[in-house]
């Protein structure tokens, strides 16, 4: 499995699943096919953005999902976190690598820039499927099957359903680990800026703060607006005293 994740051409499953979504997505020249990680980028990419074909999907959401529970089947994260990895998420001090150094980035406690995109990355990910963070789906499995069990798997569509169910109906522990995710969503979306229009629009939706977003841009097309007609009024008077 972990030569998997250094070799495309080692996953046949994905290779099959994902072949017409691999075609779609990461034939633009800037990912290496040939590199399980070049081509999981793009992958990626269109995961969190709920592109990816439906059998594409719940591939990529098995393999994150086993890279969450073993640090050792993600060479990418490996590599980039490596100094946080040595100092602050010890493999033989903590059982899941993955959730330490997400709480380390809540904490602002990871000093590398590429480590801070790379696990901003993880969180949107297990954003957009609970499959892909094992505690949150542990933690809310009997919800799951009592509220959200005729619901489809994927697009993130079981985390909504959590989100939409009365706080109170929900266990202890599955509501205490959804405002910890809920939380942590936003926080991530910090360190990981939208890469185009449709991530930007899905941030500023999600926030918090997307009121004020949008009336800044409201005030911003009004200005453009009363300053386009202002300029139309001063040259149809220039004009007309032209004529005269």
């Amino acid at each position: 499995m972990a030569e998997q994740d250094t070799n495309y051409n080692l996953n046949p499953s994905l290779q099959e699943n994902c072949k017409a979504d691999i075609n779609k997505f990461c034939k633009n020249g800037k990912h290496d096919k040939n590199v399980l990680n070049g081509t999981m980028d793009c992958l990626k990419a269109a995961f969190k953005q709920f592109k990816l074909s439906d059998k594409c999907e719940k591939e990529m959401a098995d393999i994150l999902r086993e890279q969450a529970l073993d640090i050792n089947l993600n060479p990418l994260l490996r590599a980039v976190c490596k100094t946080e990895l040595e100092t602050i998420c010890q493999i033989d001090e903590h059982e899941n690598i993955e959730e330490c150094l997400k709480k380390a980035l809540i904490s602002k406690k990871i000093p590398t820039p590429m480590c801070q995109m790379e696990v901003a990355n993880m969180i949107e990910e297990s954003q957009a499927d609970i499959q892909v963070d094992p505690p949150l789906q542990q933690a809310c499995s009997l919800d799951l099957i009592k509220f959200c069990s005729e619901v489809p798997q994927g697009n993130g569509r079981h985390i909504r359903c959590l989100k939409e169910i009365i706080p109170k109906k929900l266990s202890s522990g599955c509501r205490d680990m959804l405002n910890k995710r809920l939380e942590m969503y936003e926080n991530a979306a910090q360190h990981a800026p939208p890469k185009d229009l449709h991530q930007l629009y899905y941030q500023v939706v999600a926030s918090p703060s997307k009121h004020y977003f949008f009336l800044v841009i409201f005030m911003m097309i009004g200005s453009i607006f009363v300053i386009g007609i202002f300029c139309g009024r001063v040259s149809r008077r220039h004009m007309l005293i032209k004529n005269k």
